[in-house]
């Protein structure tokens, strides 16, 4: 045999058996088949077309996300009117990017031009309302509202990942899909048949929201307050209580139960900066949430806790009330979040919250289970067209040589020559 290809030989088989101790007998050298199997499987990440999994396609409403700015917008203009001592009739929203200040004094309408002029700068405009004597109309710009939208869609995108990755999942796939507006986010789970837990997690909206109680009677639906009030005070909405607050509130389970909030919140999931579950030893057998505020938020909520000592403040938990509890003192940077949680469902809502809230809900649009038989059809069919094409193309002589290897088109066959130069 030539030398240069026994060293050639000598130098590939090494190769090879390099390659398969790192393949099959790395981290620990296997001493049994299953070891063997799991350092495969450690070693080789199978994508969801070979290993099969689930497939998600998830939209992201970013609608919810411009009405939350709006609202907090409202509420922004009100306490600063408010701190200047500006006579106005009302601030209200309109829609979804339009806010109404009626009827302000005309002598102190610099206040609010300056307002918007220094702090909502590129963000609102303020032109006169038509019709209407003093009143204004701040419309939410166009640039503002694809904003908000991208950094909406950037946000779940960040913490879709970060709940997915807490659940230990292996290479999963979570990227945008489709053109800007869209708001579609891709997620692939390889390995994974039944999406139950992870579905639980990202469903899971952990939207957070602590909101003032405006009203300390509850009603049992929206009729029921409006056949006791005319109209709902500016500022407030009707929320419903969660499953389990009604189920307290009434022992039967079969009532709602609804509570009179203030629209815009002193604190959401955003400023949250841990969440852990504990035992609820006021309530032996389950479990609560405690969490942390990050600094900005408490210097917020320091205040806010310490002017409405007395009064009912409401957990809102994706846009239910989940509790509203009484305010006894000032509260600088902790409070808990109870219910009837089990220590699972307790761990999922803290896991949810660490990981951030999102800042709309999610739709799903598509949902299905890939097996892993769509790649292994797809790799056959190469390797078959692969070799359709060698055999049959027309420039191929009827002996291919290749690195003194002889294969016969029509049969496939490969042979070793003795001498690489020799025909």
């Amino acid at each position: 045999m030539n030398p240069n290809l026994k060293w050639k030989a000598l130098f590939i088989l090494a190769v090879i058996v390099f390659c398969l101790y790192f393949l099959f007998g790395y981290p620990t050298f296997p001493t049994t088949l299953a070891q063997v199997r799991d350092n495969f499987k450690n070693q080789i990440k199978l994508g969801l077309d070979l290993q099969g999994g689930t497939h998600l396609i998830l939209q992201v409403q970013v609608q919810e996300a411009i009405a939350q700015e709006t609202d907090t917008t409202v509420d922004r203009i009100t306490n600063t009117l408010r701190e200047k001592n500006v006579h106005y009739d009302e601030v209200r929203r309109v829609d979804d990017t339009h806010v109404l200040v009626r009827n302000i004094d005309s002598s102190q309408y610099s206040v609010l031009s300056d307002l918007v002029g220094t702090q909502y700068n590129n963000v609102w405009d303020i032109a006169p309302t038509a019709g209407e004597t003093n009143s204004y109309t701040l419309t939410l710009r166009p640039s503002a509202q694809a904003a908000i939208q991208e950094q909406t869609v950037q946000q779940s995108l960040e913490t879709i990942t970060q709940r997915i990755n807490a659940l230990g999942l292996t290479e999963p796939t979570i990227q945008p899909r489709g053109g800007r507006d869209a708001n579609e986010i891709l997620v692939q789970l390889p390995g994974v048949g039944d999406p139950a837990e992870a579905k639980r997690v990202i469903q899971a909206g952990g939207q957070l929201e602590l909101r003032l109680v405006n009203d300390p009677a509850t009603y049992t639906s929206v009729a029921d307050y409006m056949a006791q009030h005319t109209v709902l005070p500016s500022g407030s909405e009707l929320v419903q209580g969660c499953a389990d607050n009604a189920a307290r509130t009434d022992p039967s389970g079969t009532g709602e139960v609804w509570y009179v909030l203030n629209r815009a919140p002193v604190v959401t999931g955003r400023d949250l900066r841990s969440a852990v579950e504990s035992r609820n030893t006021t309530n032996p057998g389950t479990w609560q949430v405690n969490f942390t505020l990050s600094p900005e938020a408490a210097r917020r909520f320091g205040p806010f806790t310490q002017q409405n000592i007395g009064r009912n403040m409401a957990i809102v938990l994706d846009h239910c009330v989940k509790s509203d509890p009484v305010i006894n003192g000032r509260i600088d940077d902790s409070g808990m979040i109870e219910g009837n949680f089990s220590q699972q469902s307790a761990h999922d809502l803290a896991l949810v919250l660490r990981a951030g809230a999102l800042p709309a809900s999610i739709k799903y649009l598509e949902e299905r289970t890939v097996g892993p038989s769509l790649g292994a059809d797809s790799i056959r069919h190469g390797v078959q067209a692969s070799v359709r094409m060698i055999r049959n193309h027309p420039l191929l002589p009827q002996t291919i040589r290749v690195h003194g290897l002889l294969m016969h088109p029509n049969t496939g066959q490969l042979d070793l020559l003795t001498d690489p130069s020799t025909p």
